[in-house]
């Protein structure tokens, strides 16, 4: 049986169990879950986490406030793919190694 897929999707779990024991505060705590939360709809959107959290972090101060809902990843996805058309001097958005294995293929 070949189960690989499911306990690399897990290892994330294991390896923070203990490391979550330690934010320092309650607010730790809940900044490390919105982040986390973050990280994870980025995967499953097949972004970037990176790439979206540092533009996100750019731009959040200038962003009005009552639109803070265009910088979630959904969202921010979408428009970005209809404002960028790729050329020969933009590279490729990365995909999401955690999602297609380092060789950036879909394992089968």
């Amino acid at each position: 049986m070949y189960n690989n897929g499911a306990e690399r999707s897990l290892r994330g779990v294991a390896v923070g169990r203990k490391n979550w024991m330690f934010f320092g505060s309650d607010n730790g705590g809940r900044t490390a879950a919105l982040l986390t939360s973050l990280v994870a709809t980025c995967k499953r959107h097949h972004m970037d986490p990176f790439a979206y959290l540092r533009d996100v972090f750019e731009r959040i101060n200038a962003h009005p406030k009552n639109r803070l809902e265009e910088l979630l990843p959904d969202q921010w996805l979408a428009a970005r793919s209809a404002t960028t058309t790729l050329t020969d001097n933009q590279p490729e958005p990365r995909a999401c190694s955690a999602l297609h294995g380092s060789a950036g293929r879909v394992p089968s």
